[in-house]
C-alpha cells in the first residue's frame, strides 16, 4: 500500500527539532495573583508551574529514542495493506516486540511529565478509511496510557483495550437500582481481544503508570509483575515508570522475570546546577512569576539546587512554599529570603529531609540507611552525583551547604552547635572591648569528608590562625 498511513504519520516527527517543538509546553505569565486569597493563589501558582514543560537535552535524547522505537515497531507491524488485512483476520496476531522499557529515577525527577511529553511528540490521533475489504473507518492512536491507581483489580488493566461490548458497563436492575456489570470473559480470550483491538487501532506504544499504587499490600511485588507481564502480552512496545524503591523490589524477583522486565533501562537524573536544562527551567518559571519575583531565579541556581537536589518536583514545591512565606510577610515582591524561609518551613520539611539524605549519599557514596527510594540499584555512578556534593561545598553556596548539613544533626548536636554559636557571639562582643577572637576552622574539605560531624567538630574546636592570616 502506497502511501502507508501507519508509517507516513511519523515521517515529519522523527528529528530532534520536531520532537522538541511538539513536546515543549511554554510558560504562561500569571497575572493579578495578589488579588486572590493566599490558598487560591497557591493553587493557581502550583498549576501554572505544573503546566510548564521544558525539554532538556537529557529528555530530548530519551524522547528521540522512544519516538524512533515506536516508528520501528510500526514499520514491522504495518508494512503494507495486505499484511495488515491478513493479521487482523488471523486467529492469533504474532509480532516480534522488544522487552519493556523501564523508565526509572528519583521520585519527582519528571518521569510522568516525560511520558506526557512523549504523548505530544508522537503522531496525533486520526481516522483513516482503508476501503475494501474494510467497510468502516479505523482510528489510529499512536499511544495508549493505562494508570494503575484508578483500578481496583489487575483484571481491569485490559479493560481500556477491549471492545466496547466487552467492557464493564452500567445497567439498571429490575428494582431500578444501577449497578456495574462485568462481562465474564476468560483471561486468554481477554488478552487476545485486547491484542487484536490494539493492533487494529494502530497503537505504537503502551505506557503503564502509577505502579507504586500496587506496592502497598501483601503480595504487592507479585501484582506489579503480573501487571507488567499482562501488558507485555499485547505485543506492543511497553514503557513503564518505576521509582527506585520499586526497582529494588523487582530485583528480588526470579531471574526469568528480571531478565524480561529489567532488560532495557532508562534512568532519568536530576539536572546539574550548571546545566542548560535547569537554567531553562528556572527561566520558564521566571516567566510564570514575572509579576511576583524581585530577583532572577537562574541567578540563584546553585542555592536553589542545594535546597532541591535539582529534582523538578521539589523545585516547584520550594517555589510554592516560598510564595506562601511571601504572602505571610505581606511584602511587595517575593525575594530570595522568602525562598529560604520556604525551605525551612513545615510544609517543605519532608522534601528537606530527602534533599539532606541525597546530599549525604553523594558525599558518603553509600545509601542512606533505609532510603531505598533514593538509591539507584543499577548503577553506582548515578548515586554519587559528585557535582551535587561539589556544589554544596562551593564558595557561592557555603551557607546553604551548612544549613543542609545541619538538618542532619540530632537534637543534642543542634544544642551543642547553638551553644557554640552563642559562645562565638559572646567572644565577638568581647572583641569590640579588646577581647580575644576564636576563629572557626575553615580548611578546605573534599565532598567525602565534609559531613555533619565534621561541621560540628570544627564549629566547637578553635584553631590557631595561619601565618598568612592577619593577626587579630
Amino acid at each position: 500500500m502506497n502511501p502507508n498511513p501507519w508509517c507516513d504519520r511519523f515521517k515529519t516527527l522523527l528529528d530532534r527539532s520536531a520532537i522538541k517543538q511538539r513536546a515543549t509546553v511554554a510558560a504562561v505569565r500569571l497575572a493579578n495573583l495578589s488579588g486572590e486569597s493566599p490558598e487560591r493563589a497557591k493553587d493557581l501558582l502550583r498549576a501554572a508551574l505544573e503546566a510548564v514543560h521544558v525539554v532538556t537535552d537529557q529528555e530530548l535524547d530519551v524522547l528521540q529514542r522512544l519516538v524512533n522505537r515506536a516508528y520501528a515497531y510500526v514499520q514491522s507491524a504495518y508494512p503494507n495493506m495486505d499484511t495488515f488485512a491478513s493479521r487482523i483476520q488471523a486467529e492469533r496476531i504474532e509480532l516480534d516486540v522488544a522487552p519493556p522499557i523501564c523508565l526509572t529515577g528519583l521520585a519527582g525527577t519528571g518521569k510522568s511529565a516525560l511520558l506526557g511529553a512523549l504523548a505530544r511528540a508522537l503522531p496525533s490521533d486520526e481516522v483513516i478509511s482503508l476501503g475494501k475489504p474494510f467497510t468502516t473507518p479505523f482510528e489510529l492512536n499512536a499511544l495508549k496510557t493505562v494508570s494503575v491507581k484508578s483500578m481496583d483489580s489487575l483484571s481491569q488493566i485490559l479493560n481500556p483495550f477491549l471492545p466496547l461490548d466487552c467492557q464493564p458497563r452500567n445497567e439498571v436492575g429490575a428494582d431500578g437500582t444501577p449497578h456495574l456489570v462485568h462481562p465474564k470473559i476468560p483471561n486468554g480470550l481477554r488478552t487476545e481481544l485486547a491484542t487484536r483491538r490494539s493492533y487494529a487501532f494502530g497503537h505504537a506504544t503502551h505506557v503503564l503508570e502509577e505502579l507504586q499504587f500496587l506496592t502497598g499490600s501483601q503480595g504487592a511485588n507479585t501484582k506489579v509483575v503480573q501487571a507488567l507481564m499482562t501488558m507485555s502480552y499485547l505485543q506492543t512496545p511497553l514503557i513503564y515508570a518505576a521509582n527506585y524503591s520499586l526497582c529494588h523490589r523487582l530485583l528480588k524477583r526470579p531471574q526469568e522475570e528480571r531478565d524480561r522486565l529489567l532488560a532495557d533501562l532508562t534512568i532519568l537524573l536530576p539536572e546539574m546546577p550548571g546545566s542548560e536544562g535547569l537554567l531553562a527551567l528556572l527561566s520558564a518559571y521566571q516567566v510564570v512569576m514575572q509579576d511576583i519575583l524581585s530577583f532572577e531565579l537562574k541567578d540563584e541556581v546553585v542555592e536553589i539546587y542545594n535546597m532541591t537536589a535539582g529534582i523538578k518536583r521539589k523545585i516547584k514545591q520550594l517555589i510554592v512554599a516560598g510564595y506562601e512565606q511571601f504572602r505571610i510577610s505581606k511584602d511587595e515582591k517575593m525575594t530570595m529570603s522568602n525562598l529560604r524561609e520556604g525551605y525551612r518551613s513545615r510544609n517543605y520539611s519532608a522534601m528537606r529531609k530527602d534533599v539532606t539524605a541525597i546530599l549525604e549519599q553523594a558525599m558518603a557514596r553509600k545509601m542512606a540507611r533505609g532510603r531505598h527510594d533514593l538509591w539507584c540499584p543499577f548503577d553506582a555512578d548515578v548515586n554519587n552525583l559528585q557535582a551535587m556534593a561539589q556544589a554544596a561545598n562551593d564558595q557561592a553556596s557555603r551557607e546553604t551547604g551548612k544549613r543542609i548539613q545541619e538538618e542532619a544533626l540530632g537534637a543534642a548536636q543542634r544544642t551543642a552547635l547553638a551553644l557554640a554559636r552563642s559562645a562565638m557571639a559572646k567572644d565577638k562582643n568581647e572583641e569590640s572591648k579588646g577581647g580575644k577572637v576564636v576563629s572557626l576552622a575553615t580548611g578546605s574539605r573534599s565532598p567525602k569528608t565534609l559531613d555533619a560531624k565534621t561541621l560540628l567538630a570544627e564549629t566547637l574546636a578553635p584553631r590557631k590562625p595561619r601565618k598568612d592570616e592577619a593577626e587579630v
